[in-house]
Order: C-alpha cells, then sequence, then structure tokens
C-alpha cells in the first residue's frame, strides 16, 4: 500500500509542474559523477568488501542506542521523501514561492532516480545479507529475494537523496547541512543494527542518493524553458528558431 502510494504522490507531484528534460538530468548526472564524494566512493566500496565481515563481526551498538536508530531509519522510508515533497510543493503554491516548489520536484525526483538505481542494482547483483549468514562475498545475481538484495543500502540512498536535494535546492547555513548530513549518516548507520545491511552496502547507498539528488538538484535548479520562435526572413518568408537552453557550467557548482 504504501509503495502504491509513495508512486502515486511522485506521479501528482511531477505532474503539477514542467519537469525539466531527460537531457537535463543526464547533463546533471554527467556533472555529480565528476564530484569528490562520488569518486571516492567508486574506490573505498570495492575495498570495503574486504574488511565487510570483520566489521559486521565486531560491530555492537549499544542496545540504549535501539530507539534512536529506530528513529534514524524512519527517515530513510520511502514515504519519508514524499511527504517531504509534497509538503515543501503543497506551502510554495499557497505562498506562490517557486524556491519551495523547486524543492519539492528536487526532492521526489532524486528519490524516483535513486530508487530506480538502487532496485536496479538489489537485483543484479543479488548479494546476502548479513542475516542470512552466507557471507559477504555471498551472491546470487538476478534475484528477487529480499535476503539477497543487501546491496546497495536502500535506507541510505533514500536518506541522503532527500538530504542532498534539500541542500542543493534551498542552500541553507553550514550548521543546517552539517545536521541534516548527520542525519542521513545515522539513518545509513542504522541498517547496520541488526544485520541489516554491510558496510559497503551503505556507503554504496549513501553514494547513489548524494548523485541522484545532485544531478536532479543541478537540472531543476538550472532549467529554463525551451522555446520556439518563428522569425520573418526577407524574400524568403519566415523560419523556426528553436532555443534549448543548457545547464552553464557555474550550475555544475
Amino acid at each position: 500500500m504504501w509503495r502504491k502510494l509513495w508512486l502515486l504522490g511522485c506521479w501528482a507531484l511531477v505532474q503539477a509542474q514542467e519537469l525539466p528534460s531527460a537531457a537535463d538530468v543526464l547533463r546533471g548526472a554527467e556533472a555529480a559523477l565528476r564530484e569528490p564524494p562520488v569518486m571516492w566512493s567508486i574506490v573505498v566500496v570495492p575495498a570495503l568488501l574486504a574488511v565487510d565481515r570483520a566489521v559486521a563481526e565486531v560491530y555492537s551498538p549499544l542496545r540504549s542506542g535501539g530507539l534512536l536508530w529506530q528513529v534514524a531509519r524512519l527517515y530513510g522510508e520511502r514515504w519519508m521523501p514524499l511527504a517531504v515533497a509534497a509538503g515543501a510543493y503543497g506551502i510554495g503554491w499557497l505562498l506562490d514561492n517557486q524556491q519551495l516548489q523547486r524543492v519539492g520536484i528536487a526532492v521526489a525526483g532524486s528519490a524516483v532516480v535513486a530508487g530506480i538505481v538502487t532496485a536496479t542494482f538489489k537485483v543484479t547483483a543479488g548479494r546476502a545479507r548479513p542475516e542470512v549468514n552466507a557471507g559477504a562475498l555471498a551472491f546470487s545475481p538476478w534475484s528477487f529475494d529480499d535476503r539477497y538484495q543487501s546491496f546497495p543500502s536502500g535506507h541510505a540512498a533514500v536518506g541522503f537523496a532527500t538530504t542532498t536535494a534539500l541542500v542543493a535546492t534551498l542552500k541553507p547555513s553550514l550548521a543546517i547541512q552539517v545536521a541534516a548530513y548527520g542525519l542521513a549518516g545515522l539513518t545509513a548507520i542504522s541498517r547496520l543494527y541488526r544485520s541489516r545491511h554491510w558496510l559497503s552496502d551503505v556507503v554504496a547507498g549513501a553514494s547513489v542518493g548524494y548523485a541522484a539528488a545532485r544531478a536532479v538538484a543541478l537540472a531543476v535548479n538550472g532549467r529554463q524553458a525551451a522555446s520556439l520562435d518563428v522569425l520573418p526572413l526577407p524574400g524568403k518568408g519566415v523560419g523556426i528558431a528553436c532555443y534549448i537552453p543548457l545547464l552553464r557550467p557555474e550550475q555544475y557548482r
């Protein structure tokens, strides 16, 4: 039920405003993939595969922190970006605030992109969750069994996608950015609790969420409307000029 509501809400939200084109998002993705957090994760995640089992064996969170991890987990649930996006867009619509409307579109779009990428990797990799006790290097490609959908962490992806979309669109103070990413980090750590994910899973999920949100946010924030103009051509009738804007280099920063 929640999955259907999440998809329906995202669809309704994106229909409420003209969206950036797929080309805009692809250009944003190209820029996002060159950013240091994403580039470093490409190196770090494979390295973590070698230590995942050792980390899982020594990881023993304090029982007094159980409630903290449960609360943090909620930030990575699939309905969370829907709630944030709908709230931001709704308030922006009521107040005629285009920035808040862009926040809603960016959060919803980031969640959709991150969800698609995460689901694709989960099925194709088919990595066994720690609770299966099959080892950190147990893979069953093209598996639709939830026990073999550990890589990457969907909660970490959603948490970092939501936070990154908010930060990239609202551009809050450094203190608020640190607090927001701290919450996303707690969400990622919560997946280690009760052996739901390996360390490399949550790092990969965080990277997917960050890259997806940066790509969508760059497209949403840098979008200009395309136009078609009919121009008179002396002695030759009329011509049509097509203007298709591109993201400027400074919009990638």
